[in-house]
């Protein structure tokens, strides 16, 4: 009888995820190595801190970042300044949570500070960083997106944005595929790609295992509604923190609604949705644009305490 040898599983597409994180998604994202010098970053990054590739940031560390972004400028000339604080004092943290990450081999939710060079302002951001290849992943949400002035401005007539990591296309081919691995396999955040109808095309692992699906095939096609019948099927009637009236199908709805207004509108949004999970419903800021005539998402909580379990609910392979 002749042996029946396995069958390889295709390899993992992270095309999807990479362009959406690497071209649209309105947040900065980056990859760090082991002594802090940036391996990837975002397009939403780069512009940030008033780079015009991607490249011009690769290989620096936090403080010769903080050095090449404001020379020439004062801390002085920036709006939403804290006393006594500083471009050493905003660079140090940065790196001092790094080293928290690593040391501790956690992701970890923290309340950062950076600026808007071209804007002039210093602001609070959202960080969730987690190992990731002896270094760290790290992404950070704007509090208020009055904060991130220029978002909108980042979304191409052509959907896609114009910065690139140098003239080469392959480097640029590269740097999207390895930030696309970065979130898929350790961003300690939830993070997706919908189309037009609202199914699911892309999703990292920490939402897979955050909703108990075994793989993608579980996930991928499906709608909000379905993704609340794996996360919950037994519904959410005996979680914490849920509302009056509130229910899994409404906050699924809720969710798709949000879907809706960027489609329409062409605008990056940002709201304060519903989300449960480990038998508690709580707050998650939310942040969706337009992606390939659907969305890109992601989603964190809103409270530390929340994050605290939510970021530690699921392995994240260092």
């Amino acid at each position: 009888m002749p042996v029946q040898m396995p069958v390889p599983m295709p390899a993992r597409d992270f095309s999807t995820l990479g362009r959406a994180v690497t071209k649209h998604l309105p947040a900065p994202f980056w990859t760090k190595d082991a002594e802090g010098r940036y391996t990837g970053v975002n397009d939403y990054f780069t512009r940030v801190f008033g780079f015009d590739v991607a490249g011009a940031v690769i290989g620096k560390t936090d403080e010769e970042l903080v050095e090449a972004a404001t020379v020439d400028l004062l801390i002085d000339e920036f709006d939403g300044v804290l006393p006594n604080e500083t471009f050493k004092s905003i660079w140090g943290r940065l790196r001092d949570n790094d080293i928290i990450v690593q040391e501790s081999g956690e992701p970890t939710q923290f309340l950062e500070r950076i600026f808007l060079r071209d804007e002039k302002r210093v602001i609070p951001v959202n960080a969730i960083k987690a190992p990731y290849m002896g270094g760290t992943v790290g992404i950070a949400v704007f509090g208020n997106l009055d904060e991130g002035g220029i978002t909108l401005d980042l979304i191409r007539d052509d959907d896609e944005m114009s910065i690139g990591t140098s003239d080469d296309t392959d480097a640029e081919a590269v740097r999207i595929e390895s930030l696309g691995r970065a979130a898929a396999q350790g961003g300690a955040f939830l993070l997706w790609t919908k189309d037009a109808n609202g199914r699911y095309t892309a999703l990292n692992d920490f939402y897979l295992d955050y909703v108990g699906a075994d793989d993608e095939s579980d996930v991928l096609g499906k709608t909000d509604l379905d993704i609340v019948a794996v996360a919950a099927p037994d519904g959410i009637d005996d979680y914490e923190g849920l509302l009056p009236g509130e229910t899994s199908t409404s906050i699924a709805n809720s969710w798709s609604e949000d879907d809706l207004r960027v489609i329409e509108s062409n605008e990056t949004l940002r709201v304060i949705e519903r989300d449960f999970n480990d038998g508690r419903v709580f707050d998650v800021i939310s942040i969706k644009a337009p992606f390939a005539g659907g969305t890109v998402g992601i989603a964190i909580p809103v409270d530390a305490s929340d994050a605290s379990d939510v970021v530690n609910a699921v392995d994240v392979d260092a």
